[in-house]
């Protein structure tokens, strides 16, 4: 029996559209850089009559489909897609199963040639996402009921180390790539438009989305690629949607002495300890760094670090620019917020709470904004640091980010610039307190010439996991997503206001579109200043591609 499934939602019915892959898309889609070998082994071609039909919602959907030919988590290497109905024709194979063909069908103006495809990357702390057990249409509501087409892949990630397999970096990211490149090479069998890819995630997931959308078809990850059996087609994608994303992993630690730290007197941070030291040394270390990266603010003027007479490097355009982003935030906030709030009847009682009589931020009446005046003054009262010195290469490898690059379950020093500052100054560090044998410089040594079963050690696996490397001038061999929206909460002790912002300097150099505000007051969560974070996603990709 032949059923059609062209219902429309929320838009008119286009012509018949062959679900093949589209053509450039001059205004939004990445240009491939390069392509991996077709996989030697393995079938990856989706099955166009394995699909099933949820005609509660009006949705096809598979699960479990494997999305490399030599699969070395089997488990995790699959993905699941949902579409909407009005994408199909089909027909009932009798069996629960339907065989499909391209439909003339629309939803809210999407066709199966037009429709935006999203990934989500659900992986908090870089640990791996679960691949779909089973359909379930709460996971995809939001986005199928919009028009879109919705790809959730099971990834890799620290949580998923075996016997046979790891999730170390840069595995996470790879999957993903994988899978990407899965789905368009089944430009046939699976709508969407190749050129309208989103991937969309928070934390460690907000980290890998960015890696993803920065390092298009990227060389860094050929080899591992090929390791899989991936499909022989790109991996570029169209946006990146990112909430608190923690990036640029092997700076993470002066970034977050520098912003934070230096400010702080307790616990690590504490008078006497070596860590003490030590987070100074960090975050005199930031400044050479920073002015390494060749940033530009929007006007295209450098932004850099200098020497100061109070605090470390707390002088020059780019110390301008952490203060002119948090006034923005601030100023923001005071407009979308309604007073009273927090106790405070106005605008004025609000930043004057704020203060409390420290001078860190002011409002001015006449123009009615506030002028966020000192860094230290802030972090104090906002932003305290919440980890220990040593914040993502631990000091004794405890850190979440030592075991993303670890081998397997054993945890592992990654940064050079950590290893560098610990060498300079082991010999005082060794006289004050708390200092043992096992935090010297040789320990960092001996992890960092450490290779994963490709053979690539740690150096080379934080570069391929730092958006700030793919983005670096002259690397021309790889596509970078032309558009962004990046959200991050301000109060967040979980990583520096930094990482953020440098990102949005960076991906603005390169010419990408970037959507950019971090929000006051929130904290590490899928920060949004005003309204629902996944209606804003759904909101914001229609927006993008119309």
């Amino acid at each position: 029996m032949s059923t059609s499934r062209r219902t429309v939602l929320g838009g008119t019915a286009a012509g018949v559209l062959a679900l093949a892959a589209c053509g450039p898309d001059e205004e939004s889609a990445p240009a491939p850089a390069s392509t991996s070998p077709a996989p030697a082994a393995g079938d990856l071609t989706l099955d166009a009559a394995a699909w099933r039909y949820d005609a509660e919602h009006d949705a096809y959907h598979q699960v479990g489909v494997t999305y490399v030919a030599s699969p070395q988590a089997p488990d995790r290497e699959r993905l699941a897609v949902v579409v909407p109905g009005a994408y199909f024709d089909a027909e009932d194979n009798g069996d629960g199963t339907f065989t499909v063909t391209a439909s003339d069908g629309a939803v809210d103006g999407w066709t199966a040639a037009t429709a935006p495809i999203v990934f989500p990357v659900n992986t908090p702390g870089y640990t791996g996402q679960p691949a779909v057990a089973e359909y379930r249409w709460e996971d995809v509501a939001a986005t199928v009921s919009a028009g879109f087409v919705h790809v959730t892949a099971g990834l890799r990630g620290t949580d998923t180390n075996s016997d046979t397999f790891t999730g170390n970096a840069p595995w996470g990211v790879v999957d993903l790539k994988a899978a990407i490149r899965y789905v368009r090479a089944n430009a046939e069998a699976i709508p969407g438009s190749r050129d309208r890819i989103v991937c969309y995630g928070h934390s460690g997931g907000g980290a890998q989305t960015a890696v993803t959308g920065t390092s298009g078809d990227a060389p860094e990850f050929t080899p591992y690629l090929e390791a899989l059996g991936a499909a022989g087609t790109s991996d570029a994608i169209a946006a990146a949607v990112c909430w608190c994303p923690i990036t640029s992993l092997g700076h993470a630690n002066a970034a977050y002495e520098w912003n934070m730290g230096q400010f702080a007197d307790t616990g690590t941070r504490a008078p006497g300890t070596w860590t003490e030291q030590y987070s100074k040394d960090l975050a005199a270390a930031y400044a050479g760094h920073l002015n390494s990266l060749d940033l530009l603010d929007e006007a295209g003027d450098a932004l850099t670090l200098t020497s100061s007479a109070t605090g470390i490097d707390l002088a020059g355009s780019y110390h301008d620019h952490v203060l002119a982003a948090l006034t923005t935030s601030l100023n923001r906030f005071l407009g979308y917020t309604t007073f009273p709030h927090d106790g405070a009847a106005t605008p004025v009682e609000f930043v004057a709470a704020l203060d409390g009589g420290a001078g860190w931020v002011t409002f001015d009446q006449a123009s009615g904004q506030a002028t966020v005046r000192d860094l230290g003054g802030f972090v104090r009262s906002q932003k305290p640091p919440t980890k220990d010195v040593g914040a993502f290469d631990g000091v004794d490898r405890g850190a979440t980010e030592n075991a993303v690059f670890g081998h397997g379950t054993q945890n592992l020093h990654f940064a050079r610039a950590a290893h560098d500052v610990v060498a300079a100054g082991e010999e005082r560090y060794a006289q004050l307190q708390g200092w043992q044998a096992g935090y010297a410089a040789s320990e960092y040594a001996a992890d960092l010439e450490q290779t994963d079963s490709l053979g690539e050690d740690a150096a080379y696996r934080v570069d391929a996991y730092d958006p700030l490397h793919h983005l670096a001038d002259g690397r021309t061999d790889r596509s970078l997503a032309p558009h962004w929206r990046i959200r991050t909460g301000l109060t967040q002790g979980d990583t520096a206001s930094t990482v953020e912002l440098n990102l949005a300097a960076a991906l603005r150099g390169r010419g990408a579109s970037v959507d950019f505000a971090t929000v006051w007051g929130v904290g590490h969560t899928e920060a949004e200043e005003t309204g629902d974070h996944t209606e804003n996603f759904v909101a914001w990709v229609r927006q993008t591609f119309r």
